[in-house]
């Protein structure tokens, strides 16, 4: 099938102009686009919502996207920017035979004809849901001009609460839990749809993105843009570009998502809204490394930008997370203990901690987002994150800000093994007062067989730091831990159990009885947090 279908109808009259694509999530500023349009002369459609939409066009996505299996903010199954282009022609088809039958004469009314024939027409339409299906609009509209307006994603998430709470009139009609839920989930929605229009721009010949904050700053300025991008003369009274932003409340960053249990998000609104600031168009994310399928990325080397590889060799993902899970087991962990997982990478461990433990006893630290966005893609879906409410920070400085303590478990694997001995002992020091009086941390270390070499300071890796077991010793001492080496499987490194209080560390023959003799094979749990 070409690019520009050949029919009959409206869509081959001789001359006839392709349309402004005006695309951005729900809430992020393409109402007051659709002003600046239709001051610039744009015909944006005779039939508009109460948010500028084009009822016609609305309804028309709406219904590719049912075909689909999708709506505006369900889009997790929805297929990739590169299916769409390539796999979906049934869908075009639909959507020309919807153009020529009804869609663009209700656009535009009674003279649609003589319009449409004007070389010199300027059209299009709003509608969020077009920013979904722009592989789609591409095959029929191969000439159009894409507008793309960007708003922070937490003020998207907080305008779309917003909008909800005045549906319900002030009425609480949400817990705590299902609003903190809401809340990460329009924040996901925010940046399916800001990747997939990156990834689609590049598919037409011109496109413009404008921040939402831009054009409340500076109407004026970005009105002379616009109308620079469409070839249209540029209005110079003064007054009525004011009044174009007239009722719009200037945007006010919102309190920054550091303090769990979302701080990976915030991480990855604040990469994604630098990566457009820098006008950057993104490639299919399936032809990067990050996109490779689980069992291709086998083959790749320990600390490779992959989620199953950054975190160490990627063919033993499965096992040690496993081996990891069953350790935590092993010594007591009960669903409703608070786990402080440090390090956490991408969920090695976690994906199997985070459905055993009970809503927000899950508790993790990584300081590379990116890990968690793929883990969560890829293996365990949003929803787990919305039922389970795992608290992740993004601190990268070894901290637990917004995380606390009192933790009934810590885990910290391979993390010790890449910090110089200062750092070491400050991110010792740190996990013994996250620790419950009664609590138990489990964590590794890389022994020298002898005197350790001379050792670099601060965060190294992939690379390795080696301490001898006397060093590891007077580490512990030093933070007030009582520690004692942990007979566990481990690739190349040792395990050692530490607690505040010496009677919470096992004998080796207490060790061996309770995990190879028999029974349920834990020791005896502890209380929960606060018994």
């Amino acid at each position: 099938m070409s690019d520009r279908h050949k029919t009959s109808g409206l869509l081959s009259l001789p001359g006839a102009a392709s349309p402004v694509l005006l695309v951005g999530c729900s809430r992020s500023g393409t109402t007051i686009m659709v002003r600046f349009l239709e001051a610039l002369g744009l015909h944006m459609g005779v039939e508009q919502s109460g948010n500028r939409e084009s009822r016609v066009f609305q309804n028309l996505n709406r219904s590719l996207l049912d075909m689909l299996g999708a709506s505006w903010r369900c889009v997790e199954h929805l297929s990739t920017v590169e299916q769409l282009g390539e796999q979906h022609g049934s869908l075009v088809k639909q959507a020309v035979a919807a153009l020529e039958s009804h869609v663009l004469v209700e656009h535009f009314g009674p003279n649609t004809v003589e319009l449409l024939a004007r070389p010199a027409l300027c059209w299009g339409w709003k509608d969020p849901r077009t920013s979904l299906l722009l592989p789609i609009w591409r095959r029929i509209f191969p000439q159009a001009k894409v507008i793309h307006m960007l708003r922070d994603g937490r003020e998207v998430a907080q305008s779309l609460k917003l909008r909800e709470d005045r549906r319900h009139k002030g009425r609480p009609w949400r817990s705590g839990e299902q609003e903190c839920a809401r809340f990460q989930a329009d924040i996901e929605v925010w940046l399916d749809y800001v990747r997939r229009i990156g990834q689609a721009l590049p598919l037409f010949p011109q496109s413009l993105t404008l921040r939402y904050e831009s054009l409340l700053a500076d109407p004026a300025a970005v009105l002379e843009r616009l109308a620079g991008f469409l070839g249209l003369p540029f209005p110079r009274d003064a007054g009525a570009v004011a009044g174009l932003v007239e009722g719009f409340v200037p945007s006010s960053r919102r309190t920054s998502l550091s303090i769990a249990p979302w701080a990976w998000l915030d991480a990855e609104v604040d990469q994604e809204l630098a990566y457009w600031d820098e006008g950057g168009r993104r490639a299919p994310e399936e032809s990067t490394a990050r996109g490779l399928p689980k069992a291709a990325a086998r083959t790749m080397s320990a600390g490779d930008e992959h989620y199953t590889a950054y975190v160490g060799p990627p063919e033993l993902y499965d096992v040690q997370g496993a081996s990891q899970f069953r350790l935590l087991c092993a010594l007591g962990l009960r669903s409703g203990h608070r786990l402080l997982d440090f390090g956490c990478g991408s969920l090695r461990a976690g994906r199997l901690l985070i459905p055993y433990l009970d809503p927000a006893c899950y508790h993790g630290v990584e300081p590379n987002a990116w890990l968690v966005r793929d883990v969560q893609t890829r293996e365990l879906g949003r929803d787990i994150f919305h039922l389970k409410q795992p608290r992740i920070s993004t601190d990268a400085d070894f901290g637990l800000e917004g995380i606390g303590g009192g933790f009934d478990y810590v885990l910290c694997q391979s993390v010790l093994s890449h910090c110089g001995p200062e750092l070491a002992l400050q991110v010792l020091g740190t996990l013994a007062r996250a620790l419950a009086p009664r609590g138990r941390m489990a964590l590794t270390f890389k022994l020298a067989s002898g005197k350790a070499d001379t050792r670099p300071e601060g965060w190294v890796y992939p690379s390795c730091v080696l301490y001898n077991r006397a060093e590891v010793d007077a580490m512990f001492a030093q933070v007030g831990l009582k520690a004692a080496p942990l007979r566990w499987f481990h690739r190349s490194q040792v395990w050692f159990l530490a607690a505040l209080d010496e009677e919470l560390l096992p004998s080796e023959a207490q060790w061996e009885a309770a995990v190879f003799g028999g029974g349920l094979g834990v020791l005896q749990p502890l209380g929960r947090a606060g018994d």
